[in-house]
């Protein structure tokens, strides 16, 4: 995505109807929009909107296949995380939003032990401090916010093996409501 419009540039993403947000910092990406309408894109600068662009989306919908995926991840009615914890380290995962609210699956790379009690008893007991103390320097495994009955799929290549805590990036609170462990291996 460009100041002037969309251009795809991968096949990595696929969005279904829901929010949609697309991050374009050093990962390519692909936007699918969901139906004809009208539609702003803007760019985030970290303080503020800039660049607002409005356009009107005519045609017919196509229909499309899901994404083939190696694994998932499923944000669970009762608020929790489901689905996979052994991931590859390359592959394509599948995130589906069935909680009530809009979510985003971000996954932290943390030292090998770390157990999803150990981090919602860090959080509890220190609000608003990060980074923990067992959080590790690496990449990040992100998804896109999505919206309750949203799923999208993301394809990922080489990250390390090892244990990631699983954090739902759009919840501000302390300790988080939804954490997990998934661990990454070749």
């Amino acid at each position: 995505m460009n100041n002037h419009g969309i251009t795809k540039t991968s096949d990595a993403f696929d969005f279904r109807p829901g929010l949609i947000r697309v991050s374009v910092s050093g990962r390519a990406n692909t936007l699918t929009l969901p139906s004809a309408g009208t539609y702003v894109i803007a760019a985030y600068t970290g303080k503020h909107l800039d660049s607002a662009i409005r356009f009107q989306l005519t045609g017919q919908p196509q229909d499309r296949t899901p994404a083939d995926a190696d694994s998932s991840i499923v944000a669970t009615p009762d608020g929790g995380w489901g689905g996979d914890t052994e991931l590859p380290t390359s592959g394509t995962l599948r995130l589906t939003n069935d909680y009530a609210v809009p979510n985003e699956l971000v996954l932290l790379p943390v030292v090998d032990g770390t157990t999803a009690e150990q981090a919602h008893d860090w959080f509890a007991a220190n609000p608003g401090v990060f980074p923990p103390p067992w959080l590790l320097p690496g990449p990040e495994l992100g998804m896109m916010p999505l919206d309750p009955g949203a799923s999208e799929t993301r394809t990922y290549t080489d990250y390390p093996p090892g244990t990631y805590l699983a954090i739902d990036g759009l919840t501000p609170a302390y300790p988080p409501a939804m954490l997990g462990i998934v661990h990454l291996s070749g």
